[in-house]
């Protein structure tokens, strides 16, 4: 353009109109006709058989997103459909993150499911909403979530679509194979996607569990193979209605595709932008020979990727690597606040690359500190993200890592449920190790607290990776301890107390302990390592241990740290088989911490140190023939245990109580405490 009054022309770009046949149709199934017949049938059996669940398996742009999405488009209005995805930069390590994402989903929606979330799984609830609420136990969180799902079955049927399980963490699927086999009788079905080749390539959670529910009957596999020629000849027609393409176009197509629809979808637009494929006196016609196709097009789907991106300009090329760098799913403030953008102008070419050029899908609105309204896109395919990603410079993906994590940290003040793994691993890209460090630890503890171990362990490796690059300082001596406490308890949780790799981890616990002159959590760490070596046998070692823990608690003046310390001290007598040596050492805590005043605050053992005391107790007057003090200390342990509504506790009571009847000879009524320990348990 040349502006009034001047002569330097202007220019400025100015995108061709597309034509409305391809504007209008996102991705949808080619030549799944089979397929959505075996899950439609399926579907249609719930309502008979009960619960289920299907797995879909394909290799990548194979087109399983889209199948699951197309079923789901088809089903009644009534049916709930709740979706979640596995992230690939958090593999592993982010805690029942699909299933949270799928809550998090119903609760924004609104309706029923929020209401049935929040009576049924309050602790699942807690975590959806931020709520302050501790859970109480990991098998109780299991029950809460089948039964959420049982109920909200009750009321409408339920679908729970989680893509992309091939990254899922153990912990997920732990809680898939629970609810495989507690849904059997609901009007639920579970749909999970998954790449056979990743779950094969290396030791993966998923796969061990499917094989199992599969063997049970719960789990049914449906395959997706790349499309034939005559699934892209079906396509062809009714995309190009009334066409006079070569008889031989579809061969083409099928050969530079291989048969995937993800790259058939892009090919065919990148044709048409490209005007190869025109619509001439209202017929669509192909404009070059095929060997000039062949030539344009490049084989493979990351050529295909880069030559699709390439046609972007570049204020769009800069928003969608922006974009990239934060992960599968990014939020368009966090891009205008990086960039410096007006989020208006970012939204709305967002909507650009999501309506025309479908690289991008808007997912729901964010709560963000500037904005009420902020939107939450996703990609449409793990391609798109990575061919973006891979195209940054080191030095580019360094300082837009490092930003992003910035504003999302910022963001995180006024919205805790931004998992602090994703800002770690944003950090860690963006070199800043001690950031990385601190919010490794914060996904750590969070993992932890929701019994999932196998995830705390891997945040916790990584974290103390990202720490190793960090100066030496106090303050990196206490950010390790905090650290080698969570993983302490996590691994003790998984490997077992006696596990070599425990007891190391809280040798060196007590390492940093000293070297902070932190007296207050030697104690708990002595207490650890008391405990792997009296699980490992060696008890000599052991009494060293519970005496170094009884001079430092009295150092400390502390009545917590005491009881402990005498726990431990009485324990490892008795295990040495100093009955009366034992029982005087354990009776003084009752001494010092009455049973009335006493509350649960939680111990390395996840078993109330003054309940494994009063069984012990009972265990050793029963041992040295007083059977009826035994029998009234048993009793007082699992009165004590109910009244502090401990499962773990409650357990270990139920256990001991039918140890010392059955012991004493009143075997009809140990019977009913020993089965309710092994339920409980």
């Amino acid at each position: 353009e040349i502006p009034r009054g001047g002569y330097v022309p202007q220019f400025s770009v100015r995108r061709r109109a597309v034509p409305p046949v391809l504007v209008r149709s996102r991705r949808e199934s080619v030549g799944r006709v089979a397929e959505l017949t075996r899950l439609s049938a399926i579907w249609h059996d719930l309502a008979e058989s009960g619960g289920g669940m299907v797995m879909v398996a394909g290799e990548a742009g194979i087109g399983k997103t889209t199948f699951v999405e197309d079923f789901l488009a088809r089903l009644d209005p009534g049916v709930i459909v709740a979706r979640g995805r596995c992230s690939e930069r958090l593999a592993e390590t982010d805690a029942f993150a699909p299933l949270l994402d799928a809550l998090d989903g119903l609760v924004r929606a609104g309706g029923p499911a929020a209401q049935v979330l929040q009576s049924t799984a309050p602790s699942w609830y807690a975590q959806v909403t931020s709520a302050q609420s501790r859970p109480p136990s990991h098998e109780r969180m299991r029950r809460e979530l089948a039964a959420f799902f049982e109920d909200l079955a009750r009321l409408h049927p339920v679908v729970l679509f989680l893509d992309d399980l091939h990254w899922a963490d153990a912990s997920t699927c732990d809680l898939l194979a629970y609810l495989g086999t507690r849904l059997g009788h609901a009007a639920a079905l579970i749909i999970g996607s998954y790449r056979r080749s990743t779950v094969l390539a290396s030791p993966q959670p998923l796969l061990p569990i499917t094989l199992r529910l599969q063997a049970a009957g719960v789990c049914q596999e449906l395959a997706l193979s790349p499309l034939t020629r005559d699934d892209i000849a079906a396509y062809l027609e009714k995309l190009f209605p009334h066409h006079r393409l070569p008889d031989d176009f579809a061969d083409l197509v099928h050969e530079r595709t291989e048969g995937h629809p993800l790259f058939l979808s892009d090919l065919v637009r990148y044709l048409v932008d490209t005007h190869v494929l025109a619509m001439e006196a209202g017929t669509w016609r192909l404009l070059r020979t095929a060997a000039d196709v062949r030539r344009v097009i490049p084989a493979g789907a990351h050529a295909m990727i880069t030559m699709q991106l390439s046609a972007l300009d570049d204020t769009d090329r800069e928003i969608l690597h922006c974009g990239a760098v934060q992960g599968m799913q990014f939020d368009a403030g966090i891009i205008a606040r990086v960039l410096a953008v007006d989020p208006a102008i970012v939204e709305e070419r967002l909507r650009c690359l999501d309506r025309v050029h479908l690289l991008v899908a808007a997912i729901h609105e964010t709560d963000q500190a500037e904005s009420s309204h902020a939107l939450r896109y996703r990609f449409v395919h793990v391609f798109y993200q990575n061919a973006l990603d891979r195209s940054l410079t080191p030095s580019r993906r360094t300082v837009l890592s490092l930003a992003v994590a910035r504003a999302l940290s910022e963001w995180s003040r006024e919205s805790p449920r931004l998992a602090a793994a994703e800002i770690a691993v944003l950090y860690e890209r963006g070199r800043d190790y001690a950031s990385a460090a601190q919010h490794f630890a914060r996904a750590a503890r969070h993992a932890a607290s929701v019994f999932a171990y196998p995830e705390a362990i891997l945040l916790c490796r990584r974290g103390l990776g990202a720490l190793a690059a960090v100066p030496a300082s106090r303050e990196k001596d206490e950010q390790e301890l905090l650290f080698t406490l969570t993983l302490g308890m996590a691994l003790m949780s998984t490997e077992g107390y006696a596990a070599p790799e425990v007891e190391h981890t809280y040798r060196r616990a007590r390492e940093l302990c000293v070297q902070l002159d932190d007296l207050r959590r030697l104690v708990p760490v002595l207490w650890a390592i008391h405990t792997c070596v009296t699980n490992a046998g060696k008890l000599r070692e052991a009494l060293d241990v519970a005496l170094d823990m009884r001079r430092v608690a009295e150092a400390l003046a502390d009545r917590e740290s005491i009881v402990q310390a005498l726990h431990a001290h009485g324990t490892t007598l008795a295990f040495m088989g100093r009955l009366e040596e034992a029982r005087d050492v354990l009776e003084r805590i009752f001494a010092i911490a009455p049973i009335a005043q006493h509350e649960f605050r939680g111990s390395l053992y996840v078993i109330d140190p003054l309940v494994t005391s009063l069984s012990m107790l009972a265990r050793l007057v029963t041992l040295l023939g007083d059977f009826h003090q035994g029998r009234r200390l048993a009793a007082e342990s699992l009165a004590l245990a109910q009244r502090l509504s401990h499962p773990h506790s409650l357990a270990y009571a139920r256990f001991w109580i039918g140890w010392v009847l059955q012991t004493g000879g009143d075997h009809a009524e140990a019977v009913p405490h020993l089965d309710a320990a092994m339920e409980s348990g």
